[in-house]
Formats: structure tokens, C-alpha cells, sequence
């Protein structure tokens, strides 16, 4: 967070540099997450970007890595783009930024599928950790969670993203199954791996099912936002209501609806409310909704009384407690066979 802090003086004497040279309304903004640095101008001022930046980065005794700066453009032969500092990359296809791909959906649909591979790679190492109790944690809190932010920043209506996300489903139950020692499950048993622990899952959340609530709760919380920063204020609301990213909320909402009890009205908003006023915090609320209208209907489905309430003893205080111990020590380590026991009469 220190280090993050003084960078700060650099975006903004940047940004005003920018400023200064081609207005308020058309100069450029900088911003930034820990050491990256992320710069908006026009075409013609890149080169004095960079090399503002660049000093700006010396006042505080940094130096700007010239090998890893990529400016994206859209015309090739715009002599903004020409006799850029030594290192520098010009790419038209797109860029990622904090990890996210902008660009093509060539690009995006690479970045994607690199990603998902990581991931995965990720996830079948973990199946491999010999001790089940630290695998399940690491696949919990480690593994799952990785894919977790791609969710809610592209759009879940993008092919890439939907056939990646379901890989990455299969991967955790296929790394829960080796971790644990077990066969193939029914349907029904891998609702249960994927519920929350509190609702007598194991936490191996199903991407696929939340990524819907994910994306609408991210843009139910930035949303707003982008009016102030992308538009014109003579830009009438219509216009970015009517954009691709509004689009794809709007698709996100109606997701989630089919996912939620008929009666919640958890799922709501509509993108010109979200223009009016941001609405953090969705993403737990939805998808405590979500896993607890799953768990419900599980329960309807139970073939007779014991079976229900073998679920519902999942539920109970404390029924999950040797899935969340964390063994820092004897009293809190359990040996793989006795986890892969327990794991077993769980479900």
C-alpha cells in the first residue's frame, strides 16, 4: 500500500500535463494499480506520455521499464504512434489490463483460453498435493477464486469466457474427486460439493452458476461511474445505456432472475438506475440467494425424510468445521484417510 501511494503524485502531475496541453475535455487521465501504470491520450501526445511518466517515475528514485510499456492504437500509420522511446510496443489488436483483456475478440478469446490453461494447470497441481485436508483448502481459497475476478469483469455473454468457465468447473470437481479418493458422483452430489460450507457443501463453487451475478454485481457497482469518466456531459444517458457493456448487464440480469427464488427481487436494477446511484456490495447478497434457492430445491428432490435430513445435518453448527481447520498444528490436522472418511459421509 506504501509503495502504491507514492505513485500517486505521478498520475496526477501526469494528468495534468495532459490537461494543460489539449484541454480538461479532450487532454487524458492516469491511472494506476500497484507498479502498473495505465495512461489515456490522444494519438498525438503518446510520446510526451511516456516520457512525463517516465520522469515523474525519477523524481521518486523509479525507473519506467520501456520493454514492458504497450501503447494500443487503432491507426497503424498515425504519426503519434512513430518514434516512440526505444523498447516501446505499438499493438493494435488490444491490451490487458489488470488482467483483463481489452481489444478484438481474436485477442480477448486468446487471453481468455491462456488464462483458463493457467488456471487449470493451477487446479490439477493442487489435485495432486498428497494431503487431502491442505488440498481442499488450497482448491477453496486458491484455486477457484483465481477465475473468480475474470467473471466479473467480462461479459458472461462472450463464447470464450462461457466454455472457459465450465472447464474450470469440471477441473475443481475432478481435482475435489482425486483429492478425496472418490468415483464418479450423481448430479446431485456435485450440487453438494459446489454449495457454500454453511449450506452443506465443501465450497467448491460452481463458476458457471454465479458468473451471471458476478458481472451484474460488478457493473451494479461501477456503472455510475462511467458516465463522469467516458462520455461527454452533453452525451445524452441513452448512450450508454444503449452500449455493449449496458447490454450485457441487462443479459446478466435476466440470468440471474432464472437462478434466484420467483420471488426475490434481488435482481432488479435496470442500467439507467444504476446511472443515478452505484449499488455496491450485490455479489455476496446474489449469490448467498443463489446457493440457498439450489439448496432448497435439493431438498425438495430428497427421495425420503432421511435423506432430507442427512442435508440438512450438513447444516448444522459446527458440521463443517474439519473442512474450514486450518493445520497449523496437531489439533487441527486431520490425516487424509480420515478426511476422505468424513468427506464421504458428508455427502
Amino acid at each position: 500500500p506504501l509503495y502504491s501511494y507514492t505513485l500517486v503524485h505521478v498520475y496526477m502531475h501526469t494528468t495534468a500535463t495532459l490537461e494543460r496541453i489539449r484541454g480538461r475535455d479532450a487532454g487524458g487521465t492516469a491511472a494506476g494499480y500497484l507498479d502498473d501504470v495505465f495512461v489515456a491520450c490522444d494519438c498525438h501526445d503518446t510520446k510526451n506520455a511516456i516520457e512525463y511518466a517516465a520522469h515523474q517515475l525519477a523524481t521518486i528514485k523509479l525507473k519506467l521499464n520501456l520493454s514492458k510499456v504497450r501503447v494500443s492504437g487503432r491507426e497503424p500509420d498515425h504519426p503519434g504512434l512513430r518514434d516512440l522511446p526505444g523498447g516501446v510496443r505499438v499493438v493494435f489488436d488490444g491490451l490487458t489490463a489488470l488482467g483483463i483483456p481489452i481489444g478484438t475478440d481474436a485477442y480477448i478469446e486468446q487471453a481468455v483460453e491462456q488464462r483458463c490453461v493457467a488456471v487449470e494447470n493451477f487446479i490439477q497441481k493442487v489435485a495432486k498435493v498428497p494431503d487431502t485436508q491442505s488440498g481442499l483448502l488450497l482448491l477453496r481459497y486458491c484455486g477457484i477464486t483465481k477465475w473468480m475476478y475474470v467473471t466479473r469483469q467480462l461479459p458472461p455473454t462472450l463464447t470464450a469466457v462461457v466454455a472457459a468457465t465450465a472447464r474450470i468447473d469440471a477441473c475443481a470437481v475432478a481435482a475435489f474427486r482425486q483429492l478425496c479418493g472418490l468415483p464418479d458422483l450423481t448430479l446431485d452430489q456435485v450440487s453438494q460439493v459446489q454449495l457454500p460450507l454453511a449450506l452443506g457443501g465443501f465450497g467448491v463453487t460452481s463458476l458457471t452458476q454465479i458468473a451471471p451475478a458476478a458481472f451484474y454485481s460488478c457493473a451494479a457497482a461501477n456503472f455510475h461511474s462511467l458516465k463522469a469518466r467516458q462520455l461527454d456531459s452533453a452525451t445524452p444517458d441513452s448512450a450508454l445505456v444503449n452500449q455493449p457493456y449496458a447490454t450485457a448487464f441487462m443479459w446478466a440480469r435476466e440470468s440471474v432472475k432464472h437462478l434466484l427464488p420467483p420471488d426475490s427481487h434481488l435482481a432488479s436494477h435496470t442500467a439507467s438506475d444504476l446511472l443515478v446511484s452505484a449499488q455496491p456490495g450485490l455479489q455476496s447478497l446474489l449469490t448467498h440467494a443463489i446457493h440457498k434457492h439450489q439448496h432448497d430445491q435439493m431438498l425438495q428432490r430428497c427421495s425420503d425424510d432421511r435423506a432430507a435430513a442427512r442435508l440438512r445435518s450438513c447444516t448444522g453448527p459446527g458440521a463443517a468445521g474439519f473442512l474450514s481447520a486450518i493445520p497449523y498444528g496437531q489439533d487441527t490436522r486431520l490425516s487424509s484417510t480420515i478426511m476422505k472418511t468424513a468427506v464421504r459421509l458428508r455427502l
